[in-house]
């Protein structure tokens, strides 16, 4: 029952930039994609400080597999 949650992040490949993209987008309603790279020139509100913190977070998760299995996972990086 709880798979879909992991299902959201091992879509996108647990790929630290395309998750904040699309977390942002859909539960903040916001496009932080343009800060990835530098504060949005015409909304004050859409800092590259915004995009990065949340980049931390879901920058924790990676995805580990067993190829021969087909089987993939979600663990948090012990940094």
């Amino acid at each position: 029952a709880k798979r879909h949650r992991a299902k959201f992040f091992l879509e996108r490949g647990a790929e630290p930039h395309l998750v904040t993209r699309d977390v942002s987008r859909l539960f903040l309603g916001s496009n932080y994609q343009c800060a990835q790279c530098h504060d949005h020139p015409l909304i004050e509100e859409y800092k590259q400080h915004d995009y990065y913190g949340l980049f931390a977070f879901v920058g924790r998760t990676s995805q580990l597999g067993d190829r021969r299995r087909k089987v993939a996972s979600l663990s948090e990086k012990a940094d």
